[in-house]
């Protein structure tokens, strides 16, 4: 069994790590590597509360492939709040969230997770744990889409 506190552990350095390369984009030619990593430091400490609840909910309530139905809503839901351009139905469950940049016919960064989780019993006793018998994230996949959530806002 994992430390309770092991995927909010996960989410912060995936967190760091997507502003990281965000952030050497955006930061790179104007500022130091010394405030490029504070910049990073303080964007993930700023969502790592939101994020970590994304995560939760959708650990609680998992869905296999192709049946993401729920897990879509919630993406839908967050990007329509932060105002981000995207598209849903995609090979039936899928989001694809659109963000352009200052020069978006030059460069293209994509960035992708997977939302389904697997057909297991979860026996982990914390307060998100599965609420749907036989089905977990037991995958990891929660953590990759809700830090891509942080990513995009």
């Amino acid at each position: 069994m994992c430390p309770s506190n092991f995927r909010e552990n996960t989410i912060l350095i995936c967190l760091r790590f997507i502003f990281h390369k965000k952030s050497i984009f955006a930061y790179y030619h104007q500022s130091s590597m010394k405030e490029v990593k504070s910049k990073i430091s303080s964007l993930s400490r700023d969502l790592l509360s939101e994020i970590t609840a994304c995560r939760r909910s959708i650990h609680a309530n998992p869905e296999l492939a192709f049946e993401e139905y729920e897990t879509a809503k919630l993406i839908c839901s967050f990007l329509e709040k932060e105002g981000i351009e995207f598209k849903s139905g995609i090979a039936k469950t899928g989001v694809v969230a659109i963000i352009k940049g200052k020069n978006p016919d030059k460069k293209v960064v994509a960035l992708r997770a997977d939302m389904d989780a697997l057909p297991v019993h979860e026996l982990n006793d914390v307060s998100y744990k599965s609420a749907v018998a036989g089905k977990m994230h037991a995958c990891g996949h929660d953590v990759h889409t809700s830090c891509l959530l942080g990513a995009a806002k």
